[in-house]
């Protein structure tokens, strides 16, 4: 099935081997990438100096919008990196997993936090959104259409896990605090032997 982008994970180094959890589909054509880097004799760290430039441009842009990314794109790639791009992205054609030594999938449960609330669409319009009402962001005090200006998470010194999230009231920085609830999931990543 289609990898969720959601987790990369790497467990200890053991024996003379790293063992990657691939899991997102941007690792998975990252790998098509630099398989077509080394077969076009392109430097090695062509795919690092593009999102440098990526990230350069967009600041100095104000945002990455897609006339900016592929403005940076074809000063680095040619139509055959685009053709990876149209049909894994645009298309979201399932990604073939690469043809790369060691590799296994394997089944793990993943913890994670929910804010309750919906981030990236509150980032895009800068508002609290789809806030849930029973959740301990609303007990805590977070109002839907707030002015959302940041979050983080943290751990206190009881080993607690904590979100804070930061909104502007009364034309005031306000941070709100609470424990945000945790759920689980079974997830499927390719795990990729490789040697140092």
């Amino acid at each position: 099935s289609r990898l969720p982008n959601d987790l990369y994970d790497q467990a200890p180094h053991a024996g003379g081997i790293n063992y990657h959890f691939i899991q997102t589909r941007g690792h998975l054509l990252a790998i098509h990438f630099q398989n077509l880097i080394k077969e076009k004799n392109l430097p090695t760290d062509t795919l690092v100096h593009f999102i440098k430039s990526l990230i350069a441009d967009s600041s100095s842009n104000g945002q990455l919008s897609e006339e900016v990314f592929w403005n940076v794109f074809n000063t680095y790639f040619d139509n055959d990196f685009k053709t990876l791009v149209e049909e894994y992205i645009h298309n979201g054609a399932e990604i073939e997993t690469p043809d790369i030594p060691g590799y296994s999938f394997i089944d793990k449960e993943i913890g994670y936090i929910m804010p309750g609330f919906d981030i990236i669409e509150s980032i895009k319009t800068h508002k609290i959104t789809h806030l849930e009402t029973d959740s301990p962001a609303f007990i805590a005090g977070l109002e839907n259409n707030a002015v959302f200006l940041d979050f983080k998470t943290w751990v206190d010194q009881d080993g607690n896990e904590l979100f804070s999230v930061f909104v502007l009231k009364d034309e005031q920085l306000k941070e709100i605090r609470f424990s945000p609830s945790k759920a689980a999931k079974k997830v499927r990543f390719i795990k990729v032997g490789t040697t140092n």
